[in-house]
């Protein structure tokens, strides 16, 4: 099983890295690209993640991640070195009808370009989805802004985890 996943792994690396090199390749010089793969980690009989809600304050999407959340969807990110990339998404996931068991995931990232030196930042959060109906992206921003480039959250209650990284200009994150 192991190398089944490693195999996966180095399978979307590899798309990312073709994209990202498609993307550099068509991009100005005053552009930025950023990526990303998220994973489906969750240890509930494999069930599949839906795009619940998403906010981007800055950058356009070359390749966008997945509606649906199986095992892992990937995205490629541009923005102007100006503005920067700036960026969220929640996912659900519903083990049973008893909303108990309905749980949501909040990634957001971003990488700023300022006096030659990329500040890249990443926060994550996760519960129950109640805790997501009404997300207050403001506050969202202020904690991605507070934060650094990896992040780990584990939800007390529910056991919910979210864990992200970014590798020079790639976050990786783990749903769980």
């Amino acid at each position: 099983m192991a190398s089944s996943t490693q195999s996966v792994v180095k399978k979307e690396e590899a798309a990312l890295n073709e994209l990202m090199k498609q993307a550099e390749e068509a991009k100005p010089q005053d552009e930025m690209l950023f990526g990303g793969w998220i994973y489906n980690r969750s240890n509930t009989a494999k069930k599949t993640m839906h795009l619940y809600a998403e906010k981007t304050w800055s950058g356009k999407f070359y390749y966008k991640y997945s509606e649906t959340l199986e095992e892992s969807t990937g995205f490629t990110q541009t923005g102007q070195k100006e503005k920067g990339i700036k960026a969220a998404v929640v996912y659900s996931l519903k083990t049973s009808d008893d909303p108990f068991n309905h749980y949501g995931f909040l990634l957001a990232w971003s990488d700023s370009f300022n006096e030659g030196n990329h500040t890249r930042k990443v926060y994550g959060s996760c519960g129950l989805l109640e805790k997501f109906q009404n997300i207050d992206w403001d506050k969202v921003e202020k904690d991605l802004d507070a934060s650094t480039s990896s992040s780990s959250y584990i939800d007390a209650y529910t056991r919910t985890s979210v864990k992200a990284e970014i590798v020079a200009n790639v976050v990786y994150a783990d749903f769980n």
